[in-house]
């Protein structure tokens, strides 16, 4: 299990001022999901998926039907990320299960690491014609950082869409730096060391800055790319000297001998790289905080009636073979269903705790 992050005492407020810059001139979309202390874990051996659980207002005798007259027509569904992006390819992978008796058209709202696309659905109304896919980065660590014009209690929770994945270091496969310790001899040898990870501002990039602090580093400087794609290919070209990033990309790029996998910023080790020491090994605690995740959302006055058959329809999907089988391909957890209340204590949990990170950085 994850272990609740641990406050010390450390002044960070250099580094903070870098990140509020940096982010608030971010206007790509996190590559991945983003960082959480959620009960689910990597290292958890219920990580696959389980029977859907029952809601609180779970009609007797089974599901729920449809509402009457809905839905009558198209269902627009946010994604506040690029086409390709990680949130994106969720939705289109969960979709192909999807039922909810109508076609369901997928809006790509990228910006503001994915802060636009999630005040355009929080202004929407809540009539179950609009829904969207929320990550660490836009629900939790945006509103923190800048002015926005939602909280968490603009939207209903609907579904876990991916996660809890954690954030890994990793170098080009060709590097010099194989290891952690020739890691830490690199980062200890005087000379300027640039780093990158996707996007500013996003859960990697805080759990970086965070790990460096930790360490005593101060000669590690940040490089700002482009979302994902131009982040990962910044070790290869060898502008960078290591990447942070999902765990689950570490994973597909070693299968490709691309990249090596040096670190996992976690509470313990990636159960997709599980060769790969955790920093915990090396006595720094506290970093299952940024274990990213992905959930489904609609907004907060979507009636019970039609949030139920809506909820019910997405567990389905987001448990169906068929989306199980994409996660499993594609070096991610499988998933589980939880109720309302669950979804909203294990965000409510993350926004607390990055909320402390957020202070000592």
């Amino acid at each position: 299990m994850r272990r609740t992050f641990m406050k010390k005492a450390v002044a960070l407020g250099a580094v903070m001022t870098a990140v509020l810059s940096l982010a608030a001139c971010s206007s790509g979309s996190n590559g991945t999901a983003p960082a959480t202390s959620a009960p689910a874990t990597k290292n958890s051996t219920e990580a696959a998926a389980e029977p859907a659980k029952e809601t609180e207002t779970m009609a007797a005798g089974g599901e729920y039907a449809q509402p009457e007259s809905y839905p009558s027509k198209t269902i627009e569904f946010i994604v506040p990320a690029n086409a390709g992006a990680s949130l994106d390819l969720y939705t289109r992978a969960f979709n192909e299960a999807l039922d909810l008796g109508t076609p369901l058209q997928i809006t790509n709202m990228a910006g503001g690491s994915q802060t636009i696309g999630m005040m355009e659905l929080a202004n929407r109304k809540g009539d179950g014609y609009s829904m969207g896919i929320v990550a660490f980065a836009g629900g939790i660590i945006q509103p923190q950082l800048v002015d926005v014009t939602y909280d968490l209690n603009s939207f209903r929770p609907v579904a876990m869409a991916s996660g809890p994945n954690c954030y890994s270091v990793c170098t080009a496969a060709d590097s010099k730096v194989q290891d952690y310790d020739a890691l830490i001899e690199l980062m200890n040898s005087g000379e300027k060391i640039y780093w990158t990870a996707p996007n500013a501002g996003s859960p990697a990039h805080l759990a970086g800055l965070y790990m460096l602090k930790e360490l005593g580093i101060t000669n590690c400087e940040f490089v700002s790319y482009n979302g994902a794609a131009e982040a990962l290919t910044a070790p290869l070209s060898g502008d960078v000297a290591f990447l942070i990033t999902d765990d689950s990309v570490v994973a597909a790029r070693e299968a490709d001998k691309q990249v090596t996998g040096i670190v996992t910023l976690s509470d313990g080790r990636s159960e997709l790289l599980p060769n790969v020491i955790g920093i915990d090994e090396k006595g720094i605690s506290g970093m299952g905080a940024f274990d990213g995740i992905s959930w489904v959302v609609v907004p907060a006055d979507t009636p019970d009636e039609i949030y139920n058959w809506i909820k019910q329809q997405i567990d389905k999907a987001v448990t169906s073979d068929e989306y199980q089988n994409f996660l499993t391909q594609n070096h991610y957890l499988k998933m589980q269903t939880y109720t309302e209340q669950e979804l909203k204590d294990m965000i409510q949990n993350a926004y607390d705790t990055i909320s402390k990170v957020i202070e000592l950085l």
